[in-house]
């Protein structure tokens, strides 16, 4: 009889060896991560760059039209985005420990004790994260270094970017308003992106 009790608590207590491997990478959050990264860029780095555009227009005409057209090129545009959005996000980081989409997906990145990141460090961070993560925006290269960054999170608990300057991510719990606002966020934001590929 004990023994038969024995293997039916056995039985009940055998733990699915995925599951803490699952429950972990869950708790690192990736695609909020990307999500909330993609948000930014998209949304808020064509602000920059409308006003670049405005400012070139103002101080140097002639060269207006050129890097208007130059802006066709996809790689170079998103080369461009991302350029003009890194000392954007270094600001954000250093000031507040996050950015308008990772406030809004509930992410802060500080440092090991807690402290905002100083500007150069977030900058840092940011350069590195494009040439690991996000291999220069590149077509293909961007899509292949984001699977590394993927898997490499899941084995590290960290990224490269982060091990680079000593940075923390943080994320709140993930809440059903938080979750709806999100769902908007990304809509909108594709809904821009397909408005600004019909122009």
């Amino acid at each position: 009889m004990i023994n038969t009790v024995q293997a039916e608590h056995s039985a009940q207590t055998v733990v699915d060896p995925t599951a803490n491997i699952q429950a972990k990478t869950a708790a690192l959050h990736p695609w909020r991560r990307l999500f909330a990264r993609t948000v930014d860029i998209l949304l808020l780095a064509p602000l920059l760059l409308f006003l670049l555009v405005l400012i070139m227009a103002w101080f140097a005409p002639v060269l207006t039209d050129d890097f208007i057209n130059s802006l066709s090129n996809p790689i170079v545009a998103g080369v461009v985005l991302y350029l003009l959005w890194l000392p954007v996000e270094a600001l954000c980081l250093s000031t507040f420990k996050s950015t308008p989409a990772k406030a809004l997906f509930g992410i802060t990145v500080t440092s090991h004790q807690g402290d905002n990141l100083s500007f150069t460090q977030a900058l840092q961070r940011g350069f590195h994260l494009l040439l690991k993560g996000e291999a220069l925006a590149l077509p293909v290269a961007n899509f292949v270094a984001r699977i590394f960054a993927y898997f490499d999170l899941k084995k590290h608990e960290t990224t490269r970017w982060d091990n680079a300057v000593g940075s923390v991510v943080s994320h709140k719990k993930w809440q059903p308003l938080r979750a709806l606002l999100c769902v908007i966020a990304v809509g909108i934001t594709l809904a821009f992106i397909s408005v600004l590929g019909a122009m």
